[in-house]
């Protein structure tokens, strides 16, 4: 039973609806047209609880490989940007300082921004690809609640009959 989505809020408007039900009963005792006041103010208070109670918390991410899979992809696009813009900076820089080919270590920087502008469209496909197949692989369904077996049985009552049904998954 502790598994009953807002449980917490669902028992305390129990208690209070006690509360409510215990005051309406001895305040009717002593005065019947209290009774019809206990009934307004009880509709008054359901009316400001529902103010009250916190949010219910938000379900967590249905497919969080995929989501998981675009978050890269946006950090490796983010990085190719960055550094695919630094690389032809120094490139344009390097143009101008040294008209004929440059010594060897002249353009280590725009070997390392080139490098790392790279890494960064790698990543920024492999992320993409890891989101796609995640989308395209997930079926929607709890892997766990399909492998759990489980039984209950379910009564019924009708104004004519009744009864109950045993159902079942293995």
């Amino acid at each position: 039973m502790d598994d009953i989505p807002n449980r917490a809020n669902l028992e305390l408007r129990l208690q209070n609806l006690d509360r409510r039900i215990a005051a309406a009963a001895a305040e009717a005792d002593a005065d019947p047209e209290a009774e019809a006041e206990a009934d307004a103010e009880t509709e008054a208070d359901a009316e400001t609880e529902a103010d009250v109670l916190p949010p219910e918390p938000a379900a967590p991410a249905d497919n969080f490989g995929a989501i998981a899979g675009f978050a890269i992809a946006g950090v490796g696009a983010l990085t190719f940007a960055v550094f695919g813009g630094l690389t032809l900076g120094e490139d344009a820089r390097l143009s101008n300082a040294c008209p004929t080919p440059c010594g060897p270590g002249v353009a280590n920087d725009l070997r390392a921004y080139a490098l790392v502008a790279d890494v960064g469209i790698a990543v920024t496909l492999a992320g993409a690809a890891m989101g796609v197949i995640f989308l395209v692989v997930d079926d929607g369904e709890d892997d766990e609640a399909e492998e759990a077996p489980s039984a209950a049985a379910l009564p019924w009552v009708t104004p004519t009959s009744g009864g109950a049904s045993v159902v079942g998954r293995f």
